[in-house]
């Protein structure tokens, strides 16, 4: 049986006039000449509105919305084409009536104001309509038709409304910046960037690059003029909602797994990785296609490593196949040569073969690794008959090669 959605919600309601008041103004960080400064960009308003009835017994109240159902960045439009963002809900008196503070965002409604006075005071008793935004960015005006007769002109403003979210799409809200954790002194439009386990963006740059591009969410396209820790992402995929319940932490690239959790994972394959989100909330997610974390690939560099220096055996050696306990830690760079030294001094070491001093295993010494599929994890063996002496726990054994450079930043 196919699930019910809940329907739009799409409430007709007007401003009670004489309730309007201004709470904040505008001033321009950049300009303290800005002609626009002082002017109003948040209302404090009292809303008379219609109950929406429908069909569905699943909403917070069966059958209908009301006041109750008005949340934080849902938006009230107006016959006059204006459009105001719900910044606060500070006060529902009852199903119809509630007391918010409106935002007239990025000071669009002022800039468009046709008296060029820039006049952006929401309108009184008209009525108008409150509408929540898709996960495109778009206002879901549906459910209007049972409720016409309340507007007094064409509806012709609804196509000024869509059309304002058109020339500046709304994705999603804007993620209000905590300045204490991250530092935006030098973002700008036009800046990549991932988002981290807190939900909030990060900058990509050049410091984060090798591990942050993997997870690229979007780029900057706004930086509001009210508020420059406020922004706008356009992201690199289709935000989702209503998703199963996701692995990982917010900020993580899921990856399709057959037995992960929701047929995902926050692990990448090794071959034929399927990028398919990146986790935003436990159910919403930015849905990926032909995102960098599926084929981008960033340049990986040999580079030699100390870790596997200054070794020391667990216990004596004794013959042929006996296990030194000491194991190489990352895989060498593309197949490149491994060197053993003992005290200072290289000896020989098998190419998967075990006629020579040493060699490397990873089943327990009873098959000796070729050179070039030597693997993070391999224990060395030790062939104290063919190298003509055994090891004793004061003797120093190396292995020199070289590592990606991916590898040795993660040893660090």
């Amino acid at each position: 049986m196919a699930n019910i959605i809940d329907p739009t919600l799409f409430l007709i309601s007007k401003i009670v006039s004489g309730t309007t008041t201004v709470v904040a103004t505008y001033t321009d960080p950049n300009d303290a000449n800005n002609q626009y400064n002082g002017y109003p960009f948040q209302f404090e308003v009292q809303i008379n509105l219609i109950i929406q009835y429908h069909s569905d017994y699943g909403t917070r109240t069966p059958l209908q919305y009301d006041a109750y159902d008005i949340k934080e960045n849902d938006w009230i439009g107006q016959p006059s084409g204006k459009a105001y963002k719900i910044a606060q809900v500070i006060t529902v008196t009852d199903q119809e009536n509630v007391t918010l503070v409106l935002e007239d965002e990025d000071l669009y409604n002022l800039s468009f104001d046709p008296t060029q006075q820039g006049n952006n005071y929401p309108d009184e008793d008209q009525y108008g309509g409150i509408f929540e935004l898709g996960y495109d960015g778009m206002p879901i005006l549906s459910g209007l038709t049972p409720s016409s007769a309340q507007f007094s002109i064409s509806s012709y403003w609804l196509s000024d409304i869509e059309g304002r979210f058109r020339y500046k799409n709304f994705l999603g809200s804007y993620l209000n910046m905590d300045q204490s954790i991250i530092s935006w002194s030098s973002i700008q439009i036009g800046d990549f960037v991932y988002m981290d386990s807190n939900g909030l963006f990060v900058k990509i740059d050049n410091d984060n690059y090798s591990t942050a591009i993997y997870k690229a969410f979007g780029i900057i396209t706004t930086i509001d003029s009210t508020d420059p820790s406020k922004i706008l992402v356009r992201p690199f995929g289709k935000i989702t909602s209503d998703l199963p319940t996701m692995p990982g932490v917010p900020g993580d690239v899921l990856y399709f797994d057959s037995t992960g959790t929701s047929n995902l994972s926050t692990t990448k394959a090794t071959a034929n990785a399927f990028p398919v989100y990146i986790k935003m909330t436990e159910t919403t997610a930015l849905a990926l296609t032909n995102h960098p974390s599926s084929n981008l690939q960033i340049e990986v560099l040999p580079v030699e490593t100390d870790v596997d220096l200054d070794q020391t055996i667990t216990s004596p050696t004794n013959g042929n196949g006996s296990s030194t306990g000491i194991v190489i830690q990352y895989d060498p760079y593309m197949d490149s040569n491994v060197i053993v030294t003992v005290n200072g001094i290289g000896v020989n070491l098998g190419n998967g073969i075990k006629t020579k001093d040493c060699y490397f295993s990873g089943d327990g010494g009873a098959t000796a690794r070729r050179i070039k599929d030597i693997t993070a994890g391999d224990i060395l063996f030790w062939n104290g008959a063919n190298a003509g002496y055994e090891l004793d726990l004061s003797d120093i054994i190396d292995f020199e090669y070289d590592v990606a450079d991916t590898d040795a930043a993660n040893s660090q």
